[in-house]
């Protein structure tokens, strides 16, 4: 069966029908609708993504802010009777965390498909949903990859944006663990004893690590050939150190092991999404256009335990 290139803008596609809609409407130049952008978000941070762990936040102004509150000091005093506390007390409890802010930045995605390979794939009608699926995907794996190791600097990926890692770097608040020449399991034990002690079991909490180093802990813990060792190095699946659990993430520097609670980690996305496509007959090709803005942050860096210069 032929693939009439023309019919592809008619065409109805059996996945993330939001594309079809932002070709459409023309006079929005491709702009998708709010309920459609939700969409395209949520198929973007999709449930098997770490994206889908940390606080997503779907903006519609240019920026947003951060805001958490915590109490710096001791607060309590003795109660005297008929007698006002102390003005201390008034003057310590407050705000003592600085607001942080998210600005989303405009990314672009312009993968071009010949006509050829539309209607000769072996999915026929169905090579352009697998197509638009591929480029969520890809979509999804660069925005992880600049949310952990994003600089803000470096090339003309990298300094899209500053992602966590550089962020904890240059953050006087982080908890710093120098790991160097530490196995994986000291390493963490470091890295765990780093974090103050007011902020020992917050929900959700989470080593987050690079595959590589989460192999190797799952391969000393196996080499105390007991139980849990022969399930950490058998079956796939989350393990843990001392009730935490090692988060192996997509593209995750090895030399850096982030403890924090997922949660304090955020990602904003402005939901002003455009997807459009285009054909270009004199090229034999489809262009297609996808442009979404994000920008990765996190609340509070008190909350994180870096150890960096792990070599495992």
């Amino acid at each position: 069966m032929f693939i009439d290139p023309k019919a592809l803008l008619q065409k109805r596609w059996t996945e993330l029908a939001v594309i079809e809609k932002a070709v459409v409407l023309s006079s929005t130049g491709g702009q998708l609708a709010p309920e459609d952008a939700d969409a395209f978000i949520s198929s973007v941070v999709d449930k098997a993504s770490f994206l889908n762990e940390v606080t997503v936040k779907r903006m519609v102004a240019s920026t947003a802010y951060i805001d958490v509150f915590a109490i710096a000091t001791r607060q309590m005093t003795a109660a005297v009777e008929a007698t006002i506390a102390a003005t201390a007390q008034t003057v310590n409890f407050s705000l003592t965390i600085p607001r942080r802010t998210l600005t989303p930045v405009e990314v672009i995605l312009a993968p071009d498909v010949s006509y050829t390979f539309l209607s000769e794939n072996i999915e026929r009608a169905a090579a352009e949903a697998h197509l638009m699926g591929e480029i969520t995907k890809s979509v999804r794996n660069d925005m992880l990859d600049l949310c952990v190791n994003g600089d803000g600097s470096t090339g003309t990926f990298l300094a899209i944006n500053t992602g966590w890692v550089t962020l904890a770097l240059a953050d006087s608040a982080v908890n710093d663990a120098d790991c160097a020449g530490l196995d994986a399991i000291a390493a963490m034990d470091k890295v765990l004893d780093t974090l103050p002690e007011k902020y020992d079991g917050m929900p959700d909490q989470a080593f987050c690590v690079s595959r590589r180093f989460r192999r190797k802990y799952g391969q000393e813990v196996a080499a105390r050939e007991t139980m849990l060792g022969d399930k950490a190095l058998s079956q796939a699946g989350d393990i843990s150190f001392e009730g935490i659990p090692l988060k192996s993430i997509y593209s995750w520097p090895t030399a850096y092991v982030m403890l924090t609670p997922k949660s304090n980690l955020h990602i904003g996305i402005s939901k002003v999404i455009t997807v459009e496509k285009m054909l270009q007959p004199r090229k034999q090709i489809i262009e297609y256009t996808i442009t979404l803005k994000f920008d990765p942050e996190y609340a509070y860096g008190g909350f994180i335990s870096l150890g960096a210069n792990v070599s495992v």
